[in-house]
């Protein structure tokens, strides 16, 4: 009976320690659920705010694409434009030219026809004085004639 009750004894001891085994477990298993119950809490709460700023980041990520895009055809345009300037700002160049050519030659014509109007003086005037000497010549011939016949009857009344 001695070693039944020390067997006894023994299993009650053991029973003891493995009860209380049992309970500074769950003891610490309750502890390590509140902590973890609390730092599910911490990280939900951390999930929370990390939603609500990855919102606001997306938010602000549309904003700033929307602008960018908004550049990038500003951008677009403006080349678009200094294209256009530039193809003008040629063609006013060539116009220019063109116009400087145009002024130069004007100059030459007008020039030759100065020319012209005063050689056309010049001939009227010719003309006029040509036409004069010959009426001159036909006067002198005409009395040359007349000189002639008065001589010749002159020669005969001799």
């Amino acid at each position: 009976q001695t070693s039944a009750a020390k067997q006894e004894e023994d299993f009650a001891a053991a029973k003891e320690m493995l009860a209380a085994k049992c309970e500074k477990l769950e003891t610490d298993l309750n502890t390590q659920i509140a902590e973890s119950e609390k730092e599910s809490g911490i990280l939900q709460g951390k999930l929370k705010s990390n939603t609500a700023e990855k919102g606001d980041l997306e938010e602000k990520l549309a904003a700033v694409v929307a602008e960018r895009d908004e550049l990038s055809k500003t951008t677009s345009d403006l080349f678009s434009q200094n294209k256009k300037l530039e193809t003008d700002l040629s063609k006013k160049k060539l116009v220019k030219e063109d116009k400087a050519k145009v002024e130069s030659r004007l100059e030459v014509v007008t020039k030759e026809r100065d020319d012209l109007l005063s050689y056309r003086g010049e001939v009227e005037r010719l003309k006029s004085e040509l036409g004069n000497e010959k009426l001159l010549q036909e006067g002198k011939e005409e009395r040359m004639k007349e000189l002639q016949v008065l001589l010749d009857e002159a020669h005969e009344r001799l």
